[in-house]
């Protein structure tokens, strides 16, 4: 099908008239965010991270609102889309409609947490001694199955171990502190974990480039102050 001329003519005014509807729609809807619901969905290498400092903003703004935070999942983005979740934050970027507005956050490298007292004492390895050490990974929607640090060495060739994949924090940390696993993460989270812990670098690879982070949320949403108002502290929380 091709546009007709009057089409094209259309074209030009409807995308700014439709914005304009759609803002003046936004600012007739009250907001005030003691009397808000806000849901948040977070994956679960972040959210230990996040969670806490996002809801610190909220309740010094309005400490009457409700908040939920939800765990990432393959279903996140359409439920953005739809309302159910006001904003998500995750890997960037994802494969979904063009609906979902994402904007990157910021990169974080990967390094391996480990108990204290782990029998590696150098503060970095390469890739073939990772091979020797069995490994805890953070399963998150939208992005191990084909992006994962620890599925791209694989491709490579190097064989890893992969004894646990968990969906939230708690058992891999267990597994850390009580045997001799090493878990792949973003230094962001590594740093937040405390004294029971320590960092091993990766040593530099082709591989192991810095994870983007993004935050996602409905297009039709983007002059909504309760977005807004959520995108300001999530800004606030890195």
């Amino acid at each position: 099908m091709t546009p007709t001329e009057k089409s094209n003519e259309i074209n030009k005014y409807l995308p700014k008239l439709l914005d304009q509807i759609d803002h003046s729609i936004q600012e007739e809807l009250p907001f005030n965010p003691n009397h808000s619901t806000f849901t948040i969905a977070i994956d679960g290498f972040l959210e230990s991270i996040f969670a806490p400092k996002i809801l610190h903003y909220v309740l010094n703004s309005a400490e009457s609102a409700h908040i939920n935070f939800v765990n990432w999942t393959s279903e996140t983005a359409d439920k953005i889309v739809v309302g159910d979740v006001d904003v998500g934050i995750s890997f960037y970027p994802i494969d979904s409609s063009k609906e979902l507005r994402q904007e990157k956050l910021f990169d974080d490298e990967f390094v391996l947490v480990v108990r204290k007292d782990h029998p590696v004492k150098q503060k970095s390895i390469d890739l073939v001694s990772l091979t020797k050490w069995p490994l805890s990974t953070m399963l998150v929607s939208n992005w191990n199955e084909y992006n994962s640090i620890a599925h791209s060495i694989i491709k490579s060739g190097v064989a890893l171990d992969i004894r646990i994949r968990s969906a939230t924090l708690t058992p891999i940390l267990h597994s850390l502190l009580h045997h001799d696993y090493m878990f792949p993460c973003p230094k962001r989270l590594a740093n937040s974990l405390g004294s029971l812990y320590k960092t091993i670098r990766l040593e530099e690879n082709e591989l192991l480039k810095p994870a983007p982070f993004g935050v996602f949320y409905a297009g039709k949403n983007r002059n909504s102050k309760k977005i807004k108002f959520i995108l300001n502290i999530i800004d606030k929380s890195i």
